[in-house]
């Protein structure tokens, strides 16, 4: 008989510890249904996006997201959850996927057009992006190694011209050389001069800048929009010619 209430006893105390820890109120509330590590919102309409300003740019945002919570972590774009990755490891398991939200990128449309690969998703996005993929990988890419190394020779001969204590623009030059080596593979020896260069720098400059600052999703005022109308239109310009 004792050896029964001890039991008795001993199963209502579990039950009891069982029910206080399924129960209890945490004092720790998740960013988002699916319980992933990241940010709340800051604002129920527009999302992290004052927290992105704030940060200067998405970049920047991003980086001390991943510094405040790990390799995946969570944010929202208005009331769009979305999740970013910064780790390799998981990218590989990630990279069946194709299909993104054409609302993560809406803030780019003006100056990519609605007509974008970025927004084309499903078997169409798929075959367009093997089509253009196929140009830029593999055997396809022997084709530009003469390039390339031209480019970069021609860097290499400057500097190694430069007097000791002469100050290179170092943001310029580097700018110049991705965006001519990018836009001579893509659009051939047009932009191989310097002033073109700046030109495209120049215009694309003004259209990211006013690009980030519409990250608070507020209408920019008549003057900003004429600026980055004009600016759009060099970039359209000089990718046409």
């Amino acid at each position: 008989m004792l050896g029964f209430v001890i039991f008795a006893l001993v199963a209502l105390v579990g039950l009891l510890i069982t029910l206080t820890i399924m129960f209890w109120p945490t004092s720790r509330k998740e960013a988002n249904e699916f319980g992933i590590p990241g940010d709340f919102p800051s604002d129920k309409k527009t999302g992290n996006a004052p927290d992105i300003t704030a940060a200067g740019s998405i970049h920047e945002y991003l980086v001390g997201l991943h510094a405040r919570h790990g390799s995946l972590a969570a944010f929202y774009v208005g009331e769009q959850l979305v999740v970013s990755v910064a780790s390799p490891k998981l990218f590989v398991e990630l990279k069946s996927t194709f299909n993104r939200p054409a609302e993560l990128f809406k803030l780019y449309e003006p100056l990519f057009t609605p007509h974008s690969l970025t927004y084309l998703n499903g078997e169409a996005g798929q075959a367009r992006h093997r089509h253009l993929r196929a140009a830029f990988q593999g055997e396809s890419l022997q084709g530009f190694y003469g390039l390339f190394t031209s480019i970069a020779s021609g860097y290499i001969e400057k500097y190694q011209s430069v007097p000791s204590g002469q100050h290179v623009n170092i943001t310029r030059d580097m700018f110049h050389l991705a965006m001519s080596s990018f836009a001579r593979a893509a659009f051939g020896d047009f932009f191989s001069q310097a002033s073109r260069l700046d030109e495209l720098r120049n215009a694309y400059d003004v259209c990211w800048d006013e690009l980030e600052q519409r990250l608070d999703l507020k209408s920019p005022s008549a003057e900003r929009e004429a600026a980055f109308d004009r600016s759009r239109k060099v970039l359209r310009d000089l990718v046409q010619r």
